[in-house]
């Protein structure tokens, strides 16, 4: 057997009907860290994203949440959200939304691209980063050029494990 390995993206999500398409690093700590809350002195609310019935997440022990929380510095057992139990609820909660601007979501990248007619990638910001990115080069591209080459920073690895055949070839 021999080990291969897969980056996977996770991309911020929100409806294609709303006007949002960008979040920062620190919005991100703001909506799921705190509830979409500033402290009032130095950050403000994270607007449109206050109300945490629309933040559509998965459990503490999801690589969705777990990788974001790593980002934005948030324990991910205090994830702010409704845990949707599967991926595809989670999408399918989305797409059904009646809030389109509040709504937010956090999806791998499999089910993102599947529906990007329907469910929009926010451009990420990452802390340090001058502007946001999304995984691929551009909205319409498949290539994850952004993730190879480092400006994408919402990605991990999945580890596949096979049988070696003739050859040693997997």
């Amino acid at each position: 057997y021999t080990t291969l390995f897969r980056s996977v993206p996770f991309v911020i999500s929100a409806p294609a009907s709303s006007s949002e398409v960008s979040i920062s690093a620190e919005a991100l700590h703001l909506v799921f860290g705190r509830g979409g809350k500033g402290d009032g002195a130095v950050a403000h609310d994270a607007a449109p994203w206050i109300d945490p019935t629309y933040y559509f997440i998965r459990n503490s022990g999801a690589g969705s949440t777990v990788l974001t929380a790593q980002l934005i510095n948030v324990n991910k057992a205090k994830f702010w959200g409704v845990d949707r139990l599967s991926t595809a609820n989670l999408r399918d909660s989305m797409l059904a939304s009646t809030a389109a601007e509040q709504s937010i979501g956090i999806l791998s990248i499999d089910y993102a691209d599947k529906n990007r007619g329907n469910l929009r990638s926010l451009y990420l910001q990452s802390a340090g980063q001058l502007c946001g990115y999304l995984p691929d080069s551009n909205k319409n591209a498949f290539d994850k050029m952004n993730v190879r080459d480092g400006h994408y920073p919402l990605w991990g690895y999945v580890h596949f494990f096979t049988p070696i055949g003739p050859g040693g070839v997997p």
